[in-house]
């Protein structure tokens, strides 16, 4: 692979961090934290590069809509939630009890976990599978 198409590799993958990072949170300090880029080289790429351009401005419109919603959200009591596109990731307490509670470490929602089953539930489901003989 040429240096060309190398440079052109880094240059998309940067930029692809970019934009997720805006998008994140509206924020271009967020953004070239987690692309590895200034704030000045952005700039320059989005002078140079219309399309990159296009694209921030899209970034930066979600991000604020987010940062909204969350603010409107946190207002009312209630949490954001994840973004459409974008699955919670639970990180749920160690058992202690019957439940346990978990927090969506993208955007805070709160959720409570069953830590057992009814022996019931146990004694109807075939754990075992049944030998074919």
């Amino acid at each position: 692979m040429g240096r060309r198409a190398l440079t052109q590799t880094v240059y998309d993958s940067k930029t692809g961090a970019f934009l997720a990072g805006l998008r994140a949170t509206g924020t271009m300090r967020f953004a070239c934290g987690v692309s590895g880029i200034s704030q000045p080289t952005a700039y320059k790429w989005r002078a140079d590069d219309p399309d990159f351009a296009e694209a921030w401005d899209r970034a930066k419109e979600t991000g604020k809509q987010r940062a909204t919603n969350e603010e409107e959200m946190k207002r009312i009591g209630r949490p954001a939630g994840c973004l459409p596109d974008q699955a919670h990731y639970w990180r749920i307490d160690e058992p202690n009890g019957p439940i346990s509670g978990g927090v969506c470490i993208h955007c805070g929602a709160k959720h409570m976990f069953l830590n057992w089953l009814e022996a019931d539930v146990w004694n109807s489901v075939n754990l075992v599978p049944q030998s074919a003989g």
